[in-house]
């Protein structure tokens, strides 16, 4: 070697103990071959970035406005399910199934606030998978706020649907038509996940560089162009990789949606993290992109 052989040795202990922890967890557990739960023991170090609030994810603000709204949209989902009660006790039949669709669409928008949140689990569970050709290591976003929009959006499509075999009834195909548009424009979300076009999404790292896949687009920024990797709180927990700014082969990215661009990629060049999307522990997985990151830089250091 041309470097000092304590080092190095220090360097390589430390890197294989590291990696054997991203992956496998404490010493002396046995890994599932597919996803693998990193406990919080097995972070010493992890805490809080110091952007973050000490306790929640909410302030006080944000809690009356989701109560307000979800208080509004329960009273509504009651209104419908009050007059299909109505309905069906005075023996017609033709609008209930009106409002039962109506009060699922306000039970859709009301989950939103319970899906659409960070999760602290402390749980971290990571997956070994193969990007280009090269072993990764994958960290998935949470299904639960894709499968409450195909709700929301089925819901409509229900609706819009129904309305479309009734106008044809009464007026043929050229009342049915709006309705039938309607039910294919609400319907080609879900579909959009179905094909691929959307997807739940992730974030990996492999020895090429960092790979995001967000819900409507794709992001990959080589290890050469990463700064750093830091904490922000825009109203809820981020991570945000900085990436150099330059020309040519750097950060590479794309939208996979003609449409229905859910999320969007970042103005300038950098990767967010948004931890209302993942599905695990916004803290252990801000700790590890930050030690991943860290570790990285470390390694081209090394190499220099």
């Amino acid at each position: 070697m041309r470097d000092d052989p304590v080092l190095v040795n220090e360097f390589v202990v430390r890197e294989v103990e590291r990696r054997r922890q991203f992956r496998f967890g404490p010493a002396g557990t046995v890994p599932s071959a597919a996803a693998i739960p990193v406990s919080p023991a097995t972070w010493p170090d992890t805490g809080r970035p110091a952007e973050w609030p000490r306790r929640g994810w909410r302030t006080t603000r944000d809690y009356v406005k989701v109560t307000l709204s979800m208080l509004m949209f329960a009273a509504v989902a009651g209104v419908c399910v009050a007059g299909a009660v109505v309905d069906l006790r005075d023996g017609g039949t033709a609008s209930v199934k009106y409002f039962v669709a109506a009060a699922a669409v306000c039970v859709s928008i009301c989950s939103f606030p319970f899906v659409l949140r960070p999760w602290s689990n402390g749980e971290l569970t990571t997956e070994s998978c193969e990007l280009d050709g090269q072993p990764a290591t994958r960290i998935r976003y949470s299904a639960r706020p894709p499968i409450a929009l195909c709700l929301l959006f089925g819901t409509f499509v229900l609706i819009f649907g129904m309305a479309a075999i009734d106008s044809a009834e009464d007026s043929g195909l050229p009342g049915a038509l709006p309705f039938a548009t309607a039910a294919l424009f609400f319907a080609s979300l879900p579909l959009s996940f179905l094909v691929g076009r959307l997807q739940v999404g992730w974030i990996a790292f492999s020895d090429r560089g960092i790979h995001q896949r967000g819900w409507s687009f794709e992001s990959f920024v080589p290890w050469t162009d990463v700064v750093n990797a830091h904490a922000l709180f825009p109203g809820y927990p981020m991570t945000m990789i900085t990436v150099l700014e330059r020309d040519g082969t750097g950060w590479q990215r794309r939208n996979t949606a003609w449409f229905w661009k859910i999320d969007r990629l970042p103005p300038t060049a950098m990767i967010e993290i948004d931890h209302r999307k993942m599905r695990d522990d916004p803290v252990l997985v801000h700790d590890f992109i930050v030690r991943e990151v860290e570790a990285k830089q470390q390694s081209r250091r090394w190499r220099r």
